[in-house]
């Protein structure tokens, strides 16, 4: 997958204002810590509702670089937040879970505002 720190501009899918989160590699340090149990359940239920929603999509899968086992992901959540909108792929359960890494204060902050995934709300905030 390519990396891009958290809180970057991700330029993965040439549109402006989508902002990394969770795009993680072997050859780069990231936060670790503990993530709240209320926080992992909220991007979890907002991946699983929120990646049938993607404005764009990137192409094959991605496998996990910072360890031996084969996860594999393709889908990215969107997050729109203001002018500007968090993309998250969905490895980020599995760094969260097996390697310690802790999203940024920005995303759940941005999650809790978010409006239902899929509704005419949402649809607007996303970037074109």
């Amino acid at each position: 997958m390519t990396y891009y720190p958290d809180l970057a501009p991700c330029d993965y899918f040439d549109q402006d204002n989508l902002i990394a989160v969770g795009w993680l590699d072997a050859a780069h340090e990231f936060p670790k810590g503990t993530l709240a149990p209320e926080r992992y359940r909220l991007l979890a239920d907002s991946l699983a509702q929120g990646c049938m929603f993607q404005p764009m999509i990137s192409p094959g899968l991605h496998s996990c670089e910072l360890c031996d086992e084969r996860h594999l992901g393709a889908n990215n959540l969107f997050v729109p937040d203001g002018d500007r909108c968090f993309i998250v792929p969905e490895l980020v359960l599995h760094y969260i879970r097996d390697h310690a890494y802790l999203p940024p204060d920005e995303l759940f902050v941005a999650l809790d505002k978010c409006p239902p995934f899929g509704s005419d709300a949402y649809i607007a905030a996303l970037p074109r």
